[in-house]
């Protein structure tokens, strides 16, 4: 029946090619994670530069109960912080709500 003592079978064997692929991969995706939180600071200061520069408005206050934002595990690993809400200057246009909501989907937009 079997000429010899059985062979133990390979279950992870791959080559230098395939870690290299790996490893590549994972770089992209790490360097995209950043240029998304760079993205984020950028939209946040000049957020503020805008709010500072423009009219002074009056906010009230409102209590409401709402989940607190979270991100992702990978995010804060890489320094990202959850952001709850953003207060919006009186001149932003729609594109500057888009691009809010586009940046920070876990934040309310004031």
């Amino acid at each position: 029946m079997s000429d010899g003592p059985p062979t133990r079978r390979r279950w992870f064997q791959f080559g230098v090619g395939t870690m290299l692929l790996l490893v590549t991969a994972f770089a992209l995706w790490l360097a995209w994670e950043k240029h998304c939180i760079q993205e984020r600071r950028d939209f946040l200061a000049s957020n503020k530069a805008a709010i500072a520069a423009g009219p002074k408005r009056h906010v009230m206050s409102r209590k409401t109960q709402y989940k607190p934002a979270e991100i992702s595990l990978w995010r804060r690993w890489l320094g990202d912080e959850p952001v709850d809400v953003i207060p919006m200057p009186f001149a932003a246009g729609d594109e500057a709500h888009a691009r809010a909501r586009a940046l920070f989907p876990e934040a309310r937009l004031e």
